[in-house]
């Protein structure tokens, strides 16, 4: 099932098509959005060259109501997910509409190529449980409708319904390996090898545990606010559209103030139209993308023979402040694991304990062990 994206085609052809599948509403949203924002939702042709319209209906509803699902790549991972669903359901003569948790636990292992698949490679864990959870996350919504419609299908799509909401039984074991650490040595190589931006936006993650996406999407507003506040702490959008409440060291303050001052003023001026707002912007005024950033990374790795990737600098901010609490957790009173959990927003899903945990992220002696812990990163004699 090809997936086709607005930005290639015109804006006519694209509500031509909804108009003609009965999608006269998002047909109307695609009219009233700037291009940029109507190219960001994929839309998925049949063989016979129809809209399929259940799945379109979909990713539009993941689209308008979740914030945390507006990125171009989760989007893709849906169309991609389902467009690979549909493909399966075709190959072996299964109608998706009646589709159950059976049809899945078989596009499961048509996956992992364990069914005499034609399959000419297995595809990796993560990729099977990625498009399993997309596959059942469409059939929560599309039970749903049935079930609150008054058609003969309600019933069964209810018992269907109740059989998924058990998707652990549905995902592959996955052997996660365990994040290295990256050595301070190395890590003085990042920041002074990397350009300016690139080498703060590596301080930022190695210093506060946030993922180089958080980081990329902080705006100048934002740290202003941070500036004004005066506590040290900083809302960041992170991973699944959760709002994490981060303390950012003064040495990262001080070295962003620095940049904002110098660096960020001649590269906005670059600009002619309007000036981005994103803290990090590149020598030609755009905002940094993470695919530039990896790139950049990746070049000061071979340079040096440094075997790493961008995302163990959350690892390596892990196990610094680990060993700093491991000597201070009597004098605090805190489980060290609870507080690193908080730090790098794998937080309980209890309100009580997610309570207990900011309150131990705001202590002073935790605030002070972070700045401690920043000095460290990149000198010579650690």
């Amino acid at each position: 099932m090809p997936v086709i994206w607005p930005a290639g085609e015109t804006r006519r052809t694209v509500i031509d098509v909804l108009t003609k599948n009965g999608l006269d509403s998002v047909a109307d949203v695609i009219r009233s959005l700037p291009s940029s924002s109507a190219a960001s939702i994929p839309l998925i042709i049949s063989p016979s060259g129809e809209l399929v319209r259940e799945i379109s209906e979909f990713i539009y509803e993941r689209w308008l109501y979740s914030g945390a699902e507006k990125s171009k790549r989760t989007l893709s991972t849906y169309a991609e997910s389902l467009s690979d669903w549909l493909t399966f359901t075709e190959a072996k003569n299964i109608s998706w509409k009646v589709a159950n948790k059976r049809s899945i636990a078989k596009y499961r292992s048509w996956l992992k190529g364990s069914d005499n698949s034609d399959r000419t490679k297995a595809l990796a864990s993560r990729t099977i449980n990625l498009r399993v959870t997309a596959v059942v996350e469409f059939y929560k919504y599309y039970w749903g409708v049935n079930i609150s419609s008054e058609s003969v299908s309600a019933e069964i799509s209810k018992k269907w319904l109740g059989e998924i909401k058990n998707q652990k039984s549905l995902r592959v074991n996955v052997n996660k390996p365990k994040p290295r650490s990256i050595s301070n040595r190395d890590c003085n190589r990042f920041i002074n090898e990397l350009p300016c931006h690139h080498g703060l936006i590596f301080l930022w993650t190695v210093c506060t545990g946030l993922r180089v996406g958080s980081v990329l999407s902080l705006t100048i507003d934002e740290f202003e606010r941070l500036i004004a506040g005066g506590d040290g702490f900083i809302e960041v959008k992170v991973k699944g559209g959760k709002i994490l409440d981060t303390y950012i060291p003064r040495r990262v303050v001080i070295e962003t103030q620095k940049y904002i001052s110098t660096h960020r003023v001649l590269a906005s001026k670059t600009m002619r139209q309007e000036s981005c707002r994103e803290l990090f912007l590149n020598s030609r005024g755009l905002p940094v993308s993470r695919h530039c950033y990896y790139r950049a990374f990746k070049t000061v790795c071979g340079k040096f023979g440094i075997k790493a990737n961008p995302h163990q600098a959350r690892a390596t901010f892990a196990s610094r402040v680990e060993e700093k609490l491991h000597y201070a957790t009597k004098e605090l009173g805190i489980d060290s694991l609870k507080v690193i959990q908080g730090l790098l927003g794998h937080v309980s899903s209890s309100t009580t304990q997610d309570y207990l945990d900011r309150l131990a992220l705001r202590s002073p002696c935790i605030m002070s062990l972070l700045d401690e812990s920043s000095k460290e990163v990149g000198e010579a004699n650690v």
